[in-house]
This record gives C-alpha cells, sequence and structure tokens, in this order.
C-alpha cells in the first residue's frame, strides 16, 4: 500500500473517535466508515471528510481539529518567521515556508536510523497526518533488520505526573503520540514539546517517558551561546517553553527530531 493510502485509511475511524469535537452526525460517520470499507481512501478524505467538517465548523482547521472561530494569529503558519535569514541561521535550516520538498519517510528513515536515533512524534488532534496512519506506515517499514515496532508503542508519557500521551521506542526510533496537540506540536503542548526535545538532544531518548518540565537554558548549547547566529528572538512574549515552542514548531511539526538538526 503506498504511503498515502498509510496516512489516508484512519479516517473513518479518526471521525468517529472525534464525533463530537468534530461535529459529524451519525449518519454522515456511518457513511464514511462503509467508504472506508470500500476503499476508496483519496475520495473518502478530500470529498468527504474535510468538506463535512468545514460545513460543520468555518473555521476547521485540518491541522487542530479543536480550532473554532475566531482563530488566533500563527507566526509560524504565515512563513514570516521561520523566513527569516537570521533565524535560518540559527536553526542551521535553511527552511522555506510551503516548500517541504523532502523525501518519503519509508525511503531515508531506515538509513537514518542505522546511524542515529531518531523521534518521530505525533499530535492526536491533527487530522491532515493521523496518528494510525503513520503507525501503520511504520510497521510496514523494516529498519535495523527488524519490521515495524515488536511491542505497540502505548505505554503512558507523562510531564510532571500529567499523563499526556503514548510512547515506545524500538531499535533507535522513539516514537511519541500527544494528546491535546495538532499538527504543530511545540505551539500546542510547548512545555511537553521542550521537555521531550532536550532530553532527546542530550540523550538520544526520552528516558522512562516521566519527563518534568525543562528550562530553556540548553539552547545556549544548541545554538551556540557565544555565536553571531544564536541572537534570533521570536517576536511573541511569552514563558520561555511558549518562546521556544513557536521556533520548534516549524522545525519539528508531526516529523523527525535527530541529531541531523545541529
Amino acid at each position: 500500500m503506498p504511503l498515502a493510502d498509510h496516512n489516508q485509511a484512519p479516517t473513518a475511524r479518526f471521525a468517529a473517535a472525534n464525533q463530537a469535537t468534530l461535529k459529524l452526525n451519525d449518519t454522515f460517520v456511518s457513511q464514511l466508515m462503509n467508504s472506508s470499507k470500500a476503499c476508496g481512501y483519496e475520495t473518502l478524505l478530500d470529498s468527504l471528510f474535510y468538506a463535512a467538517a468545514a460545513d460543520a465548523n468555518p473555521c476547521f482547521n485540518v491541522y487542530r481539529i479543536t480550532d473554532v472561530c475566531p482563530t488566533p494569529s500563527d507566526i509560524i503558519q504565515d512563513g514570516t518567521y521561520l523566513n527569516r535569514a537570521d533565524v535560518q541561521a540559527a536553526l542551521h535550516d535553511p527552511f522555506v515556508h510551503d516548500q517541504d520538498v523532502s523525501p518519503f519517510t519509508e525511503s531515508i528513515l531506515p538509513g537514518i536510523l542505522s546511524q542515529l536515533p531518531v523521534l518521530l512524534w505525533h499530535g492526536q488532534i491533527d487530522s491532515i497526518l493521523f496518528t494510525n496512519g503513520d503507525l501503520v506506515t511504520l510497521q510496514n517499514m523494516t529498519w535495523n533488520g527488524v519490521q515495524g515496532f515488536e511491542k505497540a508503542p502505548n505505554t503512558t508519557l507523562t510531564l510532571n505526573n500529567v499523563t499526556t500521551g503514548t510512547w515506545g521506542s524500538e531499535r533507535n526510533l522513539t516514537f511519541v503520540s500527544v494528546m491535546n496537540a495538532g499538527h504543530m506540536i511545540p505551539q500546542d503542548q510547548p512545555a511537553l514539546a521542550l521537555a521531550v526535545f532536550t532530553s532527546f538532544i542530550n540523550t538520544g531518548g526520552i528516558g522512562d517517558g516521566k519527563l518534568t518540565s525543562s528550562s530553556g537554558s540548553f539552547l545556549a548549547g544548541v545554538l551556540g551561546s557565544n555565536s553571531s547566529t544564536s541572537t534570533a528572538k521570536s517576536p511573541a512574549s511569552a514563558s520561555t517553553a511558549s518562546r521556544v515552542g513557536g521556533v520548534l514548531s516549524g522545525l519539528v511539526s508531526a516529523g523527525v527530531v535527530a541529531a541531523l538538526l545541529i
């Protein structure tokens, strides 16, 4: 099954699980389930699911299904901040907004995993990339000599003793599924994102998954405290976690975090 189909296949189950949030009626959810059984995934996603969600909620956001009107402004989504030369230099990444032409994960990830630990994280209220779609893709991918996870990555993840999601780690790949987060995990759950990112950069993993709040001091080491490129500042005035979350959103939203970033 192609990568696109892996991602679209969970559409009906996602709609059913989030029916109240999406404001979908029982008849429509039943229609989705029937279409899913017929394997018409592309039609199911584009012609039915998104259209119905937008009809029910004029401010429906595929990246975070809990959004309602009025929606907040987004400095990451409009590309202004991450397209600044000083920000790109500080992050060591020539990011260009809306021009991601990277190869399919299935093509490059196994090679990376043979050399480096990788973190793949996913927001549970993201409807442009479904958590279960990623898991199906991973279960069909072979890395370091074995196909998929041998144990489901569903161990409880906590921050300051509060449940924030699930996780699992095997053969250099750590998968994290984050509650109450959409496509931009650091934007929706900045404290957790910072804790996960700090632990992963420092250790190559997230320990036992029982995390505590992190300070932003690690950024001096990551970006270079004496470097002229480390002075880029977010326009948002918020807590350290929120400001760092804004920067990380463009880099690692629903994607791979590896040592290659540094």
